[in-house]
């Protein structure tokens, strides 16, 4: 095995990591559900604001367009406060870990556990702009931050690798 051909780096991973990371894995079933709260409450809101009311003394019509309107702004910032807390948990949960790249895969080692996988054992691996993000299975997956990487040069011999060891 070539010598460049083997990466090892320290990663401790931050709160705005998790946060990218969950956004970048859950924005879908995330937007679909806030949409799906939102038509729901909007629409009944929205109709009941429209009706006639039984009693004009009790009006609710107003109280009923408010709500249509302030129930999905509600939605979107319970749904940001969770994906937060979330992240906040993870970062303060995150131990240093050390990650080594090398034609077999991915060896990680940590203070309670130490791992080795396979390429093949992965089911996807993305790279975006910041980060590698491996797929142990369609929802679980960890994150490694570009910015652990010394150089560009690093970088760039972990998306060989990958490339050429990796098959989805």
């Amino acid at each position: 095995m070539d010598l460049e051909q083997r990466i090892s780096i320290q990663v401790l991973n931050e709160e705005a990591d998790f946060s990218r990371l969950l956004w970048r894995t859950r924005r879908r079933a995330v937007i679909i559900t806030i949409f799906l709260v939102c038509l729901v409450l909007g629409s009944f809101s929205f109709y009941a604001s429209l009706s006639t009311p039984a009693d004009p003394k009790n009006d609710l019509r107003l109280a009923f367009y408010i709500t249509s309107i302030l129930a999905p702004l509600f939605v979107v910032f319970v749904v940001y406060a969770a994906l937060k807390t979330h992240a906040k948990k993870a970062a303060a949960a995150a131990e240093l870990v050390t990650m080594t790249f090398d034609n077999e895969g991915v060896e990680i080692d940590g203070p309670r556990a130490s791992s080795k996988t396979r390429w093949a054992a992965y089911k996807g691996i993305v790279e975006t702009q910041d980060d590698f993000i491996f797929y142990i299975d369609s929802n679980i997956c960890y994150g490694v931050p570009k910015r652990f990487f010394r150089d560009s040069g690093q970088i760039e011999i972990v998306s060989s690798l990958i490339s050429n060891n990796f098959r989805a």
